[in-house]
């Protein structure tokens, strides 16, 4: 008998170029993603079991430049970022996700 797999939720952030994902809870989504200028660019999202959106909560902005590649991991309520910088090089972050209510 075959298994379906169906969209539960969805959302929407415009044109990305490489995609990373993560998850810090089962409703606490993190992505960090080379954006449409081709900058580093974290977004959260929320989405909760019931949920059929999930909803972004925040980003980093124009906090790190242009980058090649992306590779995210999280320990705690810490999310890492590691990525080829415009320059080739590995270039790591340290960013702190603190929990908002």
């Amino acid at each position: 008998m075959p298994t379906f797999i169906r969209p539960q939720a969805v959302g929407f952030a415009g044109d990305v170029k490489a995609i990373a994902i993560d998850a810090f809870s089962d409703s606490e989504i993190l992505t960090a993603v080379k954006n449409g200028s081709g900058n580093l660019e974290l977004i959260a999202w929320r989405c909760g079991p019931a949920d059929t959106d999930a909803t972004r909560v925040s980003d980093s902005g124009s906090q790190a430049g242009s980058i090649g590649e992306v590779k995210l991991s999280l320990i705690g309520r810490m999310a890492i970022t590691a990525v080829r910088d415009g320059n080739g090089n590995l270039f790591m972050i340290l960013w702190d996700r603190a929990r908002r209510g």
